[in-house]
């Protein structure tokens, strides 16, 4: 089988499966971005719904078009992945963009989403978005973690699948917590070893064991971990270094919209402690690559700005597995001794600043 990188930097093969998968992938960004303004309008669930499922069955069509040339096997995984591509762009309209409440007509099409289907580990969330629905249209709010894991295996009758979706949903709640607002707030270090002790026969369980120790190590009154990073000259510095100081860093990156958008914030901070001794404002990069740092740091003269540092291997990095960070901007509070006060801060503000401030009433 030939592999090919296309222009778009699509993977290509000479598997008619594959390409399928391309296919599918592309059109719906494709329907997508001719379509945006609709889609994103205020129109009725319904014939959003109804334009969706127009394409869905467009695109069967195409794959049926192929059904002589494929396995069997091939033919449901694609059919399968036709549908659920589409719901999985309704679950963001409706949960992130809409913020429809779950009784909301709009989620009609959850209904058909079979809860015992294998191929669901290939496009997961659907479920766990599902059951997130289903649970709270019988209870007024998530009971806990917990809870909503029983509930998981509760409604998952293939032992495997329950075993994927369990462990996907623990991830998801550590690693992707913004797109998990009711969940999680729930989840502190107790309840997390609670139930990491309860999945320890899990087949998947293997899947959590990173991100659980990085949820532990970013937790308040926890040791800082005693990161190194590089400043613009190449020098480098520990954060042992910063002892007696309080601390606050905005990990960031060049390519991060959100990042840039409150880095003026960050900069005008910066600003504000740069005579206070006992304060440190940090804003480390987590850029795939030095040079995109640099060149940004050029255009924007802030090369000769303190503060301003780079750690390699971006989301790889002991920094970032350390603190949590799993997704950018990520804003960091510590304390003098070397302790977390906050690794999961809100975006830079007056309350964040009165934070700082209170914190220096300490010393």
């Amino acid at each position: 089988m030939d592999i090919m990188i296309a222009e778009d930097s699509t993977i290509q093969t000479n598997h008619l499966g594959d390409s399928l998968l391309n296919y599918l992938w592309k059109s719906n960004n494709e329907y997508i971005g001719k379509n945006t303004a609709f889609i994103f309008g205020n129109y009725e669930p319904d014939t959003l719904l109804s334009f969706f499922r127009n394409i869905e069955n467009l695109r069967r069509k195409q794959i049926e078009n192929y059904a002589d040339m494929l396995t069997n096997k091939e033919k449901d995984l694609l059919i399968f992945q036709n549908t659920a591509r589409i719901n999985s762009f309704l679950f963001y309209l409706g949960r992130i963009v809409k913020q429809y409440p779950v009784e909301h007509e709009f989620y009609s099409f959850i209904k058909d989403i079979d809860n015992n289907n294998g191929l669901a580990k290939t496009l997961y969330i659907n479920l766990l978005y599902k059951h997130e629905i289903t649970y709270l249209l019988k209870n007024d709010s998530i009971k806990s973690n917990q809870d909503f894991l029983d509930y998981i295996a509760t409604e998952t009758d293939n032992p495997d699948l329950s075993d994927f979706l369990k462990v996907k949903y623990i991830e998801g709640i550590i690693s992707s917590p913004d797109y998990w607002p009711k969940h999680e707030k729930l989840l502190n270090t107790k309840t997390l070893k609670e139930i990491v002790q309860s999945e320890k026969s899990n087949k998947y369980f293997d899947l959590i064991k990173a991100p659980a120790e990085s949820f532990y190590a970013a937790q308040s009154g926890v040791d800082a971990y005693n990161f190194t990073a590089e400043r613009v000259d190449s020098t480098k510095i520990k954060l042992s270094e910063l002892k007696g100081k309080l601390v606050f860093i905005d990990s960031w990156a060049t390519w991060c919209g959100p990042c840039l958008m409150q880095r003026p914030r960050v900069l005008e901070m910066a600003d504000k402690y740069k005579y206070q001794p006992n304060v440190e404002i940090l804003r480390i990069s987590l850029d795939d690559n030095r040079e995109s740092w640099i060149k940004h740091l050029t255009k924007n003269e802030d090369l000769d700005k303190s503060g301003e540092l780079y750690v390699p291997n971006a989301f790889d990095s002991d920094f970032s597995n350390n603190y949590n960070v799993k997704s950018l901007p990520k804003y960091i509070l510590i304390d003098p001794e070397g302790k977390i006060i906050n690794a999961n801060l809100g975006e830079p503000s007056m309350a964040i600043e009165e934070m700082v401030d209170h914190e220096l009433t300490k010393l």
